[in-house]
């Protein structure tokens, strides 16, 4: 493909389209007339900026990040309740238990 210049908002859409949305990096090439390869490098650019400087998100990524908190801390609500419910199991097995042997 030609040498072209995209605009941020083009990199960043493709970006987005990847990490947050799970399009492939093929598909979102097609759409955007870029290589798999380019888009590839725009992806492992953004997560790498964003591993070393978080202050420098654009708005894009920022929002791809809030995206990933809220989907991490759901988890932990998920795993937090289940521990719960573990809990509560354990204790009436333990109470079980001490019924039957009394």
């Amino acid at each position: 493909m030609a040498n072209r210049k995209y605009t941020e908002d083009q990199r960043s859409e493709a970006i987005r389209l990847v990490s947050a949305e799970g399009h492939s990096a093929a598909s979102v090439g097609r759409e955007f007339s870029v290589s798999v390869g380019t888009v590839h490098r725009w992806v492992s650019d953004a997560m790498a900026l964003r591993r070393t400087s978080p202050a420098n998100l654009d708005a894009t990524e920022a929002d791809v990040a809030a995206h990933e908190q809220q989907d991490l801390e759901s988890q932990l609500r998920g795993v937090i309740r289940r521990i719960g419910q573990l809990e509560t199991q354990f204790e009436q097995l333990v109470q079980r238990r001490s019924t039957q042997e009394n």
